[in-house]
């Protein structure tokens, strides 16, 4: 045969990426995980790391160590044989600005935030100091708690699982789930494996703990929360220890259940029930900003000799019996606690830092691209922020001299947002004048209704509701605040009286205060039937001040004056308003009248304390002159009506005589309001003895009225 020559040369299909890993000094950093599209690595000694057999194309690869920024980079991955490279240098992770809360004022935001806290190791869990029950189902439920670090960024570093009771899972499994938004909806998304199968029993029934070393996981909880999931897997009842004594209402929605694809508080799950709702046997170790305070409690187990409950799947024992043998094979990372764990709580650990110089201030738009606009060593700044009503973030990032690496900036802050406006700016013109305080009284009398953005611009004083404070505080802003008197009481009490005008049945209303008075407003609460309230008006005509009403629903009158140039409102003896009437019921009737919600403003635009001396008061029809009627029944057994008009207040005396002249009885002697009057006689004389059968006479004495009338009594 004749012999043939063939080159062949290899086809890549895959390709890698090398590269070193070093500080801001050039230094080779160790432990560093290298990651992308599942392909894993971590650095040694020398700090270089390599991923190998990448499918052609951009990769996203991220690098990250606990106590340093993680970085990200964006590699071209080539089908050769040479490895694309991709070095990184990680910043010392210096700790940040905690809690920045963006406050809005008029084009101008106020900023304050917490200074940063030292980076510890920190324990959290949300049990106390003793298990009282366990829980579990048997099958594929999962128990999960939802933990939430003070500080962001929170590296978990590890676990502790406490069992006890019945505990029979032998091959059980730990996955982690992120929620960076903090949505409270349980697990959601990709489960992050921790602990593919581990033996979670406890023989005896005496409490168990398990304490897992998951850093290798390098799982940063950069915002929201982090939930940590315990599976049951089918290997038999879990057995978690459960702290049910006493119940934590708090921590409700931190313990959650799923028994198939749907997750939910045990709370919900168990519909409250106290043996079965409780705080999971679940602790996670964190490295980061810890902030104040003690975060885990040292736990003893319960010998459990508590009543066997069941709900549905879930049971404080093994409803089942059923023990599997354990495989006995344990992940390395896991450990037996010898003795009930006790946390640890924060502790300082220098990172190379030596003191905190300064803060940055940025502002960052919608792309995230941020600007820096203020630079302080205060934890508070204020930033100018034009025009109003556009939204507005924010984050700081601390500046540090430290002693390895120069100076640093740590990362950012929490990203604060907010929309300035402009105070007592019902328009959104960011020009506060008198349209805005029209709007504000239309809103009092509810002509109209504010959106919540009106109602945030124009509750002034921020006492959650609209009134008539805010509209003279808002008057204040357009004159200045001039019209505020410097050294009033500001603890002296209003007195307010709704009265009658006797003489016209007007309403009248008074108000005994020894301070200026800027501002009312009240309600009028009466019998729309029987009486119309007229257009009020002030007893003082002052052009300056404004008196305005609404009446948006039948028989509620809602009344609001103001000066609106920044001064009082005068009165004389004491009467402010007069609100006149129509009375359009008969003579017979009366009206009540209420006054409600009453609110006044004194000098400094604040409310006054305000008491309601004379808070309701009648309306009735008032006679044009003085008459005595004939009485009625008449002739009349065993009594009669005599009935009387008075135009004005008098002093009244009925007085009945009989044929002789001789007084046998005085019906009513004392001051009598004006009004259509009505007594009864029921015979008897001013010993009770019933008088003869007979003609009587009747007089009325009312000031300079009199009046006699004749009657007769038959037995």
């Amino acid at each position: 045969s004749e012999m043939i020559t063939v080159t062949d040369s290899p086809v890549y299909l895959f390709g890698d990426i090398t590269g070193t890993i070093v500080d801001p000094n050039g230094d080779p950093i160790d432990s560093v995980a290298l990651s992308s599209e599942g392909v894993t690595d971590t650095t040694g000694q020398d700090g270089t790391y390599t991923l190998w057999n990448l499918s052609v194309g951009v990769h996203t690869v991220q690098a990250s160590r606990p106590g340093f920024y993680t970085a990200y980079a964006d590699v071209e991955v080539a089908a050769q044989a040479e490895p694309s490279e991709q070095d990184f240098v990680l910043s010392p992770d210096m700790p940040s600005p905690v809690a920045l809360v963006a406050t809005p004022g008029d084009e101008e935001v106020d900023l304050i935030w917490r200074t940063p806290g030292s980076i510890s190791y920190y324990d959290m869990a949300y049990y106390d100091d003793t298990f009282e029950a366990q829980i579990g189902c048997g099958g594929g439920c999962q128990f999960a708690v939802r933990f939430t670090p003070p500080n962001y960024p929170a590296y978990l570093l590890g676990l502790v699982l406490s069992f006890q009771g019945d505990a029979a899972a032998v091959s059980g499994a730990v996955d982690a789930y992120l929620d960076p938004n903090g949505d409270l909806s349980g697990p959601i998304g990709d489960p992050i494996n921790l602990v593919p199968v581990a033996d979670l029993s406890a023989p005896g029934a005496e409490l168990v703990q398990y304490e897992f070393d998951v850093s290798g996981a390098n799982l940063e909880v950069s915002s929201g929360d982090i939930y940590i999931v315990v599976n049951e897997a089918n290997s038999g009842f879990m057995g978690i220890a459960n702290d049910v004594e006493p119940q934590s209402p708090e921590y409700y929605d931190r313990n959650w259940v799923s028994l198939g694809a749907e997750w939910a508080t045990i709370f919900d799950v168990v519909a409250g029930d106290p043996t079965l709702t409780g705080d999971f046997g679940i602790l996670a170790s964190f490295l980061g900003a810890p902030g104040r305070g003690s975060y885990a409690m040292t736990a003893a187990g319960d010998v459990i000799e508590d009543p066997q409950v069941q709900f549905g799947d879930l049971a404080n024992y093994n409803v089942s019996g059923i023990v599997m043998e354990s495989t006995g094979q344990n992940p390395d990372n896991m450990t037996v606690v010898d003795v009930p764990y006790e946390p640890e709580n924060p502790s300082n650990l220098n990172m190379d830092r030596d003191e905190l110089q300064e803060y940055h201030v940025y502002q960052v738009d919608a792309d995230a691209n941020e600007s820096l606009v203020a630079t302080t060593v205060d934890t508070f700044t204020t930033v100018t922020a034009s025009p109003n009503y556009v939204e507005y973030c924010y984050h700081v990032r601390a500046q540090w001299s430290t002693d390895n690496y120069g100076v640093l900036e740590s990362r950012a802050s929490n990203l604060a947002c907010t929309v300035p406006y402009g105070v007592g700016d019902a328009d959104f013109d960011s020009d506060t004048d008198i349209q805005d305080v029209l709007a504000v009284v239309d809103f009092i009398l509810e002509e109209d209704f504010p959106s919540d953005d009106q109602f945030r611009n124009c509750d002034v004083n921020m006492d959650e509701a609209i009134n008539i404070a805010d509209v003279i505080m808002i008057i204040d802003i357009i004159y200045g605040g001039a019209a505020r008197t410097a050294g009033f009481d500001p603890s002296a009490m209003a007195f307010v009286d709704l009265l009658t005008d006797l003489n016209t049945s007007d309403l009248m209303i008074n108000i005994d205060y020894t301070e200026a008075v800027r501002g009312m407003q009240f309600e009028l609460d009466y019998n729309p039937t029987l009486i119309k309230l007229k257009t009020p008006r002030l007893f003082v005509f002052q052009d300056q001040v404004m008196i305005t009403h609404s009446e948006k629903r039948a028989g509620i009158l809602k009344v609001v004056l103001a000066n609106l140039q920044g001064g009082s409102i005068e009165g004389f003896n004491n009467t402010f308003i007069i609100i006149p009437v129509e009375f359009k019921g008969d003579r017979q009737d009366v009206s009540h009248v209420e006054l409600e919600n009453i609110a006044l403003a004194g000098s400094d635009g604040k409310l006054v304390n305000v008491v309601a001396r004379s808070a309701s008061t009648d309306v009735k029809l008032i006679p044009d002159q003085f008459a005595l009627h004939q009485n009625y029944p008449n002739p009349f057994n065993p009594k009669t009506d005599i009935r009387f008009d008075l135009p004005e207040a008098s002093q009244v005396e009925i007085v009945i005589f009989n044929l002789m002249g001789k007084k046998i009885r005085t019906i009513s002697s004392g001051e009598m309001t004006p009004g259509y009057h009505s007594l009864i006689w029921d015979g008897t004389n001013d010993l009770g003895t019933l008088a003869a059968t007979g003609m009587y006479f009747y007089t009325i004495s009312a000031g300079d009225f009199r009046a006699t009338k004749k009657m007769l009594f038959l037995k």
